[in-house]
């Protein structure tokens, strides 16, 4: 499997991919530890290091990051258990192997990189420490699927591929959605608070400050772009979503929607026919072409992969001492 989709695996499950910075062990005395998990600990400077630098690229809770933290350790302890843990050896040389390609790719010396890391406020062995870090939690990641969950997998059905294949080519997929999302998370402590905002922001909603509200409740990546998806066709959406947006014309704004742990109102901008999209149904595995058939079955597996995933956090969750210690 390629690197990029198994960190795309974890990308959509875990929220967010970053990781804490590494913090010196005399220093974790001193900071206040924020979760005991098993015999680890997460410390309130480790959350919100990895909080500030997830916020750079995407908007997420900083209890989203405590549970991703959370869940990085169980994995840690599970590769440990069957001795695939990645080691410091194994950091040692993809670390000299990235650094070097940063340097290459952006023509610059480690000097003119320090230097640059200084103007944000970031020495170099910081920018190291989380590096190191992100790598560890990726090649966790990596062994994680590869020596736990995907030894686990079943073959592939065919039948699920013929029915996948008519599903994404009946004539209702064939509609194109163009969407615009504002999306509001929640956790159990928050979830009325959270509630009575969106309730509140679907009454003021208009499609002429859609985008404004996006901008600015939205904590989807999309909300600097007023909540602006780009094209979809319903697979491409949760099957709570397809149902809310489905009948909906353009211009026309979803009620809300509550799936998994968020909020969703979506704005249909545009509806259009993908020509050409829709091909004859299948009735077995031969009628579907060799590149489409290994696309689906692709996807099938991607789906399997994530839905194992989340079911083992579960399992690990409930097995695991992990206590949330409030701040005083």
């Amino acid at each position: 499997m390629k690197r990029k989709e198994i960190r795309n695996y974890f990308y959509k499950i875990f929220v967010v991919f970053t990781v804490a910075s590494s913090v010196a062990a005399k220093e974790k005395v001193m900071d206040r530890i924020e979760v005991k998990i098993n015999s680890d600990i997460i410390t309130q400077s480790e959350i919100d290091s990895s909080y500030e630098r997830a916020q750079e690229s995407m908007r997420v809770s900083r209890s989203e990051i405590r549970d991703k933290l959370v869940i990085d350790i169980l994995i840690k302890d599970k590769l440990e258990k069957i001795g695939r843990a990645t080691t410091d050896k194994n950091i040692d040389v993809i670390e000299k192997k990235v650094i070097n390609e940063v340097l290459e790719k952006n023509k610059l010396t480690q000097e003119e990189l320090t230097a640059h890391l200084a103007e944000k406020g970031k020495t170099f062995e910081q920018y190291k420490h989380e590096l190191r870090d992100e790598l560890r939690s990726n090649s966790n990641q990596e062994n994680f699927i590869g020596y736990v969950i995907r030894p686990k997998l079943r073959e592939i059905d065919e039948k699920k591929i013929v029915s996948e294949y008519n599903k994404k080519y009946s004539k209702k997929n064939n509609v194109v959605y163009h969407l615009a999302v504002i999306l509001v998370r929640f956790t159990n402590e928050n979830k009325e608070a959270k509630r009575e905002l969106i309730k509140k922001i679907r009454h003021e909603l208009t499609n002429e400050n859609f985008a404004e509200y996006a901008q600015k409740y939205s904590e989807s990546a999309t909300s600097d772009m007023g909540g602006d998806m780009g094209n979809m066709t319903l697979t491409d959406l949760h099957e709570q979503i397809q149902n809310a947006v489905k009948d909906l014309k353009p211009d026309e704004i979803s009620p809300i929607i509550a799936v998994q742990k968020s909020f969703y109102i979506f704005r249909v901008i545009d509806r259009t026919i993908a020509e050409g999209k829709e091909k004859k149904l299948a009735t077995n595995i031969n009628d579907i072409d060799a590149t489409s058939r290994n696309s689906i079955a692709q996807e099938l597996q991607q789906h399997e992969i994530s839905e194992s995933i989340k079911s083992w956090v579960e399992e690990a969750k409930e097995r695991a001492y992990i206590e949330i210690i409030p701040t005083q």
